[in-house]
């Protein structure tokens, strides 16, 4: 807080995207992203198969013909790209707003 209040002009973009904003964010910014998310959409699509049998339980997906490490591994690379993109577009308002659903499910 210090450091903004003594050089707010250096520092004000870098901050901005720590917190995370979409204010000044363009088409330039969508047309940067856009490849990004949809080949990991498709990919998550594909996946929902696999992910619904792995919400039977581990048992079940491996009596239909599913490995279940390489279901959930594939899940996770897939949340983690989408979760990067999102990230880098708009900072970390763009993770808080993919993490608080998941967290709400457990709790």
């Amino acid at each position: 807080a210090v450091v903004l209040l003594v050089a707010p002009g250096e520092l004000g973009s870098v901050v901005q995207w720590l917190i995370g904003s979409t204010e000044g964010r363009v088409w330039q910014h969508w047309h940067l992203l856009w490849p990004w998310a949809a080949v990991w959409a498709a990919a998550a699509w594909l996946l929902s198969a696999p992910l619904t049998l792995l919400r039977c339980g581990d048992e079940q997906a491996s009596a239909a013909g599913l490995d279940a490490g390489r279901g959930r591994a594939a899940a996770l690379v897939c949340a983690v790209a989408l979760t990067a993109g999102a990230v880098s577009a708009v900072g970390a308002l763009g993770f808080v707003g993919l993490l608080v659903p998941h967290l709400a499910l457990a709790v």
